[in-house]
Formats: structure tokens, sequence, C-alpha cells
């Protein structure tokens, strides 16, 4: 895939900018270059979900995904119980709809997701995926993984 390829259809990342940091006013009104790297803004996408079969709740612009149909696993449904990220809101720096109080992952407690894994993401107690996380340099990355159930 190439740098200019599209990794979802509000965002691009060919000059990688940092998505992860703004504040909620930033994601609602949209930033960047609209050739180049930008989020597109809540208030559109919302808008864009209303013409289709999507839905995108306002109030704190909820994930609402229908039935997954595919062979990569549902990430967004969760790895394993209890990290749905269907039905939870957008969290920025600022304004935070993850569902911790705390999250405990593995052994460690976190008071919210945006603490370790930014903002910019519909997080459930920090979930299986955040497509929008920060970009790492060559041979500096997460590993990511989805494990199929039978």
């Amino acid at each position: 895939m190439s740098e200019k390829a599209a990794h979802n259809a509000s965002t691009t990342r060919p000059v990688f900018l940092v998505l992860t940091h703004k504040k909620w006013a930033a994601y609602k009104k949209g930033f960047g270059n609209l050739k180049e790297d930008h989020w597109l803004s809540l208030m559109k996408v919302f808008s864009l979900a209303q013409k289709q079969d999507q839905e995108v709740d306002h109030e704190a612009f909820k994930l609402h995904v229908g039935k997954y149909r595919g062979d990569a696993g549902d990430a967004i449904r969760g790895a394993y119980s209890g990290i749905d990220q269907n039905g939870f809101g957008f969290s920025s720096v600022d304004c935070r709809s993850d569902g911790c109080s705390p999250c405990i992952i593995g052994d460690i407690d976190q008071i919210d997701c945006t603490s370790s894994d930014g903002g910019g993401w519909w997080f459930s107690r920090c979930g299986s995926v955040g497509l929008n996380g920060d970009w790492h340099p060559s041979g500096e990355h997460v590993d990511w993984a989805m494990i199929k159930s039978a």
C-alpha cells in the first residue's frame, strides 16, 4: 500500500499528521489539509451517515455498526468479552466516552484510554482497535492482532 493510500473514508496518512492528541472541538470541526492528511470532522461523518445505512448518534457521536461480514475478524466488537466498541461515544483528550473507571488492561489499571492511546476514536475499555493511533516510523510500531473465533 502506498503512503497516499486511504486508511478509511475520513482519514489519510501521507504526511502522518498526529491525530490522537486533539481536543473535542477539533474532531467535531475537522482539521488538516483535505488534499493530504486530515480528519474529516464528526459533524460531516454524522451528516454522511444519515444518508446511508450507517448510523451515528449525535450525542457523543456514538458508533453503531451493523453485522460484520468478512474473514478478518470483527475487531470493533472485540477479540474478547467486555471490549465491544459498538455503542460507545467518540473520545478525545479532553472529552472521554470510553467506559473506564478505571479500565484494567492485563495487570495495569488506567483511568482512561486516551492517556495511553490518545484520542480520536470510539474506545470501549480501550478496545481492540484504534485506527487513528499514533504513527510510528519504520521499526517503531504497535503490533495489531485480531483472533477470529471459530
